[in-house]
């Protein structure tokens, strides 16, 4: 019954079930009632025959009844089914090795793999069943071992942390809401796909079957399935609860799918439980790989040999075995789905078709090979027309039995031999071409950014410190935008990007980094303006749901407020007041269409910065009038926002509390009614305006080349060298605004280097987006990154890890770009002098 259970709890069910908790609730537990069902099925359904046969392989019941042929398909289709199945699984288990040992992927696979493949070749079956039992007890015990670690640690209570996940619906089981057609997690949906993926994984294909005729008599067979039904549920309730709690520990920080657990024990806990779950993770991977080396190895001698081996020959099939197995964990690409589901849904692409053949077995009937190929192979081909058209997975299995039988004995019934092979031949053809457009094609994204090997070997000089950074990223939001600028002998740049960590739809505040694109957009709408521009006096009045007006500036050089004022004051220390004025000016609707207009589609600009107003105040601006003298040249009236501004972005939950009213709230803050503009989007905006002619007429900004040197001159300006106003250079020191390079020193900055940029930093969040030119050493690049640090995971307690951590990581980062920079070779010099300013 251990073996059973240890074969089928994969390094899937050990990394991610809980990582499926951590992002939901326990809604996936459903299933396993259906598993159960399922066991008791084959139980009674399947074991009487495969016992009273004596068989070696289940396909030969197929053999016995439709002949060799059929055997062969079943055992093909067998074949293809493990290998993609258990190949996603031992990618998932190489690629968490990889992440806890620091190991390349390919080192992570083939140890393991070798591994694996001695014990396999060594023992035999039965010496697979014993690790496999002793193994269960290993990685189960690994999620018991999380639950009391962290119980014993939090300062909470266990009926505080319970409570806490309850609230927001972490411990949620039953699903009755949706459509169940659609939501696999809808009880119907889930006990239904449950119970027939239990009675193919366990009643029709080898592996599993193999564990169970290792028994010594039907009866103790049938207590080991039902049995295993059993643990198999009590098991996913160990996992999904250590997997709500890592997210209680976390503090509901995002991290990257199915990477949660593995998070949890590099991270957090001490070396020897470390070691210890590392064991399981690998007990997992090996109980599942040796089993299918083993299971794939025999089904070929067996079905395909007729039984008849050498135990030299028996030895080269399972190590053909395990060398595919290992390329494919080297070739598949991971999937944005959990990896627990692909590998079930993978399943369930051909299941129903062994499924439904061996229920064909069972009738008083005879066909003919090809009308079942016909079946088989229509069974298969059905599947994808449903996850084309958006059904549950958890239905796939049932609808393909349906489709195999009725496909069989339509083809038995009315189509001639010859019609039936060429249906045949053409159903085939057809499959695999679906098959790979429907299943292979999508797995091999388009629009993904991965991590480029440039960067990652050049982080590699970063300071050990900042070593969980890297490893993962996804805990502190990490991403890292990188450009490198090659000249021309004419001066034109060519630029090429490298990123890492890059998630575009993952939410980050970007803070005041914000402001920089729409101090651009201020000034092209005033160039749609006749008779004003940025120097233009303004009063902004009084209305309604809308912030307090303006008629002077005491900081300016005439006393008067103005854009171009507002502009300067923006980028020189970051004034949240001169932005929301310029949010004013432009409109919520006009400043996200005209960025959308521009290609930047993940913008969503909701709301002024630092004070306090509802969603619909900020819909509405304060009516604005520009003058001569005291003649008014332009009158703007209020405005009120109409766009309704959707969540583009996922993972906008942040923290495990947060303070408002001098009262702490015990949930995650919801960031999806914030700004947003990911960090592609603005290292584009920021290359736009550095290189305004490398941009499509029809893409870019409607700016003067006096607006461009304006905002350059601004975003490189210095506190110190502002004169309207002057700031105190002992709290605005030179790398107030500049966190690249500087931002860990308050030492004065060369003049021989310019970072023209915009930073951000609130709620934890820190990010800068420059463009950095050395002149001496004629260097530039441009560079974009942010990161994310709240250790107690409470917002709006100020009290994060900015000057300790985030600020010296960028200034960190700066630095081993602009050392790479230096010493990287270049065909031209570039000619910088287009970036120099008197300040």
């Amino acid at each position: 019954m251990f073996s059973i259970v240890a074969t089928e709890t994969s390094v899937l069910t050990f990394i991610s079930i809980p990582g499926i908790a951590y992002r939901g609730n326990w809604v996936f537990l459903q299933l396993a009632f259906g598993y159960i069902l399922g066991r008791v099925l084959v139980s009674f359904l399947f074991l009487p025959k495969y016992f009273e046969s004596g068989i070696t392989s289940i396909y030969e019941i197929l053999g016995n009844r439709f002949g060799t042929d059929i055997q062969k398909v079943a055992s093909g289709v067998f074949l293809v089914t493990r290998l993609l199945a258990d190949g996603i699984r031992f990618l998932a288990t190489a690629v968490i090795v990889q992440v806890v040992t620091g190991w390349t992927l390919p080192v992570a696979v083939l140890v393991i793999g070798i591994i694996t493949l001695v014990y396999s070749l060594l023992g035999g079956i039965r010496t697979i069943v014993w690790i496999d039992s002793f193994q269960f007890f290993i990685y189960l015990a690994g999620g018991i071992i999380t639950i009391f670690y962290i119980f014993s640690h939090s300062t909470d209570s266990a009926g505080d942390i319970l409570f806490s996940l309850s609230e927001i619906g972490k411990t949620q089981i039953l699903n009755f809401s949706g459509d169940f057609l659609k939501d696999p997690y809808y009880f119907i949906s889930a006990v239904i796909g449950g119970t027939f993926l239990s009675l193919s994984s366990h009643g029709v294909d080898y592996m599993m079957v193999q564990r169970v005729l290792g028994t010594k008599d039907l009866r103790s067979g049938q207590k080991a399935m039902i049995g295993s039904g059993i643990f198999v549920m009590l098991q996913f309730g160990i996992f999904l609860f250590a997997g709500s709690l890592i997210f209680h520990y976390f503090d509901g920080v995002t991290l990257q799918k199915d990477r949660e657990f593995s998070s949890f024990i590099v991270d957090h806990l001490p070396t020897g439980l470390r070691g210890f779950l590392l064991a399981g993770i690998l007990s997992a991977a090996m109980s599942t790989l040796s089993s299918s080396i083993n299971s794939l190895a025999s089904s070929t001698i067996v079905d395909w040999f007729g039984g008849k081996s050498s135990l030299r020959t028996s030895r080269f099939v399972s190590f053909f075995w395990a060398t595919v197995l290992i390329g494919i964990a080297l070739i598949f690409d991971e999937s944005d789905s959990a990896i627990v589901i692909i590998g079930l849904q993978i399943a369930s692409f051909t299941y129903g078709g062994l499924l439904g053949l061996f229920i064909l077995s069972k009738l008083n009937r005879k066909f003919s090979s090809l009308s079942l190929i016909v079946g088989l192979v229509s069974s298969c081909l059905i599947v994808f027309y449903l996850k084309h058209i958006g059904l549950a997975w958890t239905w796939f299995i049932l609808v393909s039995v349906m489709v195999n039988i009725t496909m069989a004995y339509i083809s038995e019934a009315f189509l001639k031999p010859t019609v039936t092979k060429i249906s045949a031949v053409l159903v085939f053809l057809i499959a695999v071409s679906v098959f790979y457009s429907s299943f292979i094609m999508p797995n091999r994204p388009k629009e993904k950014h991965p991590d480029s090997k440039l960067i990652a070997s050049i982080l590699d000089n970063l300071d050990n410190r900042y070593d969980p950074v890297i490893k993962n990223p996804e805990k502190f939001r990490c991403q890292i935008i990188y450009t490198m600028i090659e000249r021309d002998d004419q001066n034109n740049p060519t630029l090429e990007t490298h990123s890492y960590a890059l998630k575009p739809d993952t939410y980050f505040y970007p803070a005041s980094a914000i402001k920089f694109p729409i101090a651009a957009l201020a000034l092209e709408k005033l160039n749609q303006i006749e008779a004003i521009d940025r120097d233009t006096p303004l009063i902004i009045f009084t209305e309604e749901n809308a912030l307090n007006g303006v008629s002077s500036d005491t900081t300016s050089v005439n006393g008067k407020p103005s854009v171009g004022h507002y502009i300067h004051k923006l980028f020189v220390v970051s004034n949240n007041d001169s932005f929301n004025r310029l949010y004013e000016f432009l409109g919520r609707d006009h400043i996200n269409q005209r960025l959308w207009d521009l290609g930047y589609s993940s913008a969503r600009i909701r709301h002024r910065l630092s004070i306090d107003l509802s969603k619909e105040q900020n819909r509405y601006t304060n009516p604005f009038k520009f003058y001569d003298g005291k003649k008014i040249v332009y009158n703007q009236p209020s405005q009120l926002a109409k766009l309704d501004l959707d969540v583009p972005y996922n993972m906008y939950l942040l923290g495990k509390s947060y303070i408002k009213e001098n009262e702490i709230i015990k949930k995650p803050l919801d960031f999806s009614e914030k700004n947003f503009m990911n960090l592609m989007d603005q290292h584009r905006f920021l290359i736009q305006v550095i290189f305004p002619e490398n941009v499509d007429s029809n893409q870019g900004l409607n700016l003067t080349k006096s607006d461009y040197d304006f905002l350059l001159e601004k975003m490189s300006i210095l506190p110190r060298e502002s004169q309207y106003p002057e700031y105190d250079t002992d709290h605005y020191y030179d790398s107030y605004c500049k966190f690249f390079l500087y931002g860990d020193k308050k030492e004065r900055i060369s003049n021989d280097i310019r970072i023209f940029n915009k930073v951000g930093l609130a709620y934890g969040f820190l990010l800068d987006n420059a463009y950095v030119v050395d002149f001496n050493n004629k260097v530039e690049f441009f560079l974009s990154a942010v990161i994310y640090g709240n250790e107690n995971g409470i917002l709006n307690d100020n009290t994060y890890e900015y000057d300790t951590f985030t600020i010296p990581f960028l200034a960190d980062l700066g630095r081993v770009i602009y050392d790479y920079e230096l010493q990287r070779k270049r065909e031209n010099e570039p000619d910088l002098n287009r970036f120099r300013f008197n300040y």
